[in-house]
């Protein structure tokens, strides 16, 4: 039922039944000209290859290749920032060449053209994933002709079955390198040592991204930075959606809010708030350099010992020192480990070498539902006629991956209350008002119809509704972080190509995928409600029967 290579608690959709028409794949190489089909063959995969989704459909699309052209010596030319070269090697060509340095920067860099100039004249060429405009540049060089061109993405689709081995050597060795750290020359008489884990150790934490989710993710680092550092005092600079987040965290002394459409009137104002303190240590986390140097800088010139970053990869950086306002530099490799725990390496410069098995356990969000909230979500039940009986919350909102259909969280809303005799509270953020109400418009007259409403409440009271909830249903959106903070049980559409990176790291928690196109819209009602049934039939839901 499980897919090994996903977390337990990550389930195909076809594990409940298949209602998706199944398209055969064709081979994308099946109109190779004759001569590319003998000879050498150079591949040019112009995709970093950053994710082990990505490495399986490369691995596919090489298999297809060879299955066309089984006479051809296949030379591979690809992008990735992984140094370990041995999962390549797993792939079927014969030879391998990598396009980027240890550094990050590639040949790639100078453009196709000067990479298609180096390539032995009158040779055939295959362009993966080749960028907008490459089959132009590519027609104009007269040295070697240009035989395909497919795309690679995390939808691509193969005819083969393998690929499974290298995709899983693959993120073994992102596991390994990341996060990749790089410290700065010290100078002179500069070095100061880290705080003591009794000492009342300044820090200042800056988060950058702007959604509730990410801000969520800034909540394990705080917890574990109190554990350390005992006495620490800690000053959040974070985007507004922070300000209904961290309400109530003891962790946190004092908040600071910005967001770059602020401008530089919002970096005066923060300056302004933080200057003259004397903070031991600054700590940027999941924050773009140009999104976070501003702040970097200011440390800098506050005479912050330690100012570290910690951010995404991007294939041009030059990792072999931080930039300059920095003093540590790390790195992670996008789909290599869940979110909380990449905002927890942010302490790795200050903690050493202490092993990391010692505080992975604790990798929950958290939020602090104050009394009267609770007392306001309370009012909201009764109002809504729920009166004590049991409900479910769906969230139909979200903007970071592709939404369950309207009309289908309908369906599934009313099935719900047929079989299940629960209540549905349809929770949106404000602004999805019109999302709420063409799922309200879509439940035929009845019943059911009277035993769904819909509410766009702050997320205090959405947290307190989840307590005491059934179960989430939710998409890939900020509620499911919410719900692991308080512990409820969630089922949630996914794209695949999250699942190790953003999946809340809780049993009663169900990520359901479309192994078919990896396309979470395409996911039937009936094999979501046949997710609830299992998940109930486990107790992992309490569900009842009419």
């Amino acid at each position: 039922m499980f897919d090994p290579r996903q977390p337990a608690v990550s389930v195909p959709a076809s594990s409940f039944g298949t209602h998706q028409k199944r398209a055969p794949v064709e081979n994308p190489f099946a109109g190779l000209p004759e001569e590319a089909r003998a000879g050498r063959l150079d591949v040019l995969c112009l995709r970093p290859i950053h994710h082990a989704l990505e490495m399986e459909g490369l691995y596919g699309l090489l298999a297809d290749l060879r299955e066309e052209a089984p006479e051809a010596e296949v030379h591979l030319h690809l992008r990735s920032a992984l140094r370990d070269p041995a999962p390549f090697g797993l792939l079927p060509v014969h030879r391998v060449a990598r396009l980027t340095t240890a550094g990050g920067r590639g040949e790639l860099a100078a453009g196709l053209r000067s990479l298609l100039e180096e390539l032995p004249a009158g040779a055939a060429c295959v362009l993966i994933a080749p960028p907008r405009g490459a089959r132009r540049l590519a027609a104009r060089c007269t040295r070697v002709r240009v035989a395909a061109a497919v795309p690679l993405d995390f939808h691509t689709r193969s005819r083969s079955l393998g690929g499974r081995q290298a995709a899983d050597a693959f993120l073994a060795a992102l596991r390994t390198e990341s996060p990749r750290w790089a410290t700065a020359p010290p100078k002179p008489g500069t070095f100061c040592a880290p705080p003591t884990r009794d000492g009342a150790a300044r820090i200042l934490v800056h988060q950058a991204r702007f959604h509730v989710g990410d801000t969520l993710w800034l909540t394990p680092l705080l917890r574990e930075i109190r554990r350390r550092f005992r006495q620490a005092e800690i000053t959040v600079v974070g985007p507004p959606a922070a300000a209904q987040v961290l309400e109530g965290n003891p962790r946190v002394g004092d908040l600071q809010i910005y967001h770059p459409r602020d401008g530089e009137e919002g970096r005066r104002r923060v300056l302004a708030a933080l200057g003259g303190r004397p903070f031991d240590v600054a700590l940027f986390g999941f924050a773009r350099r140009r999104e976070s140097r501003w702040l970097a800088e200011a440390a800098a010139g506050w005479g912050v010992p330690w100012r570290i970053n910690l951010e995404y990869h991007d294939l041009f950086l030059d990792d072999r020192r931080p930039a300059a306002p920095f003093t540590h530099e790390g790195w992670f490799f996008w789909g290599s480990m869940a979110s909380p725990r990449m905002l927890l390496h942010a302490l790795d410069p200050l903690l050493g070498p202490e092993p990391w098995e010692r505080f992975l356990g604790d990798r929950r969000t958290e939020v602090h539902i104050s009394r009267p909230t609770r007392i306001r979500a309370a009012e909201a039940l009764r109002a809504h006629g729920f009166d004590g009986e049991p409900f479910a919350v769906f969230a139909p909102g979200g903007s970071s991956s592709r939404r369950w259909p309207a009309e289908k969280f309908a369906r599934l809303a009313v099935l719900l209350t047929r079989h299940f005799g629960l209540h549905v509270l349809l929770e949106g953020a404000p602004g999805e008002e019109e999302l709420l109400a063409g799922i309200l418009a879509a439940v035929p007259p009845g019943e059911a119809r009277r035993r769904i409403v819909a509410a766009t409440d702050p997320l205090g009271v959405l947290a307190a509704h989840l307590e005491s909830a059934r179960l989430l249903i939710s998409n890939d959106s900020a509620a499911i972080h919410v719900a692991e903070a308080v512990a409820a049980p969630t089922l949630y559409f996914a794209h695949r190509e999250k699942l190790a990176h953003s999946h809340p790291r809780t049993r009663a928690c169900w990520a359901i995928y479309d192994d078919v196109g990896n396309d979470p819209s395409a996911i039937a009602v009936e094999q979501a409600l046949g997710a609830v049934r299992e998940m109930g039939r486990l107790g992992l839901v309490r569900l009842g029967s009419r």
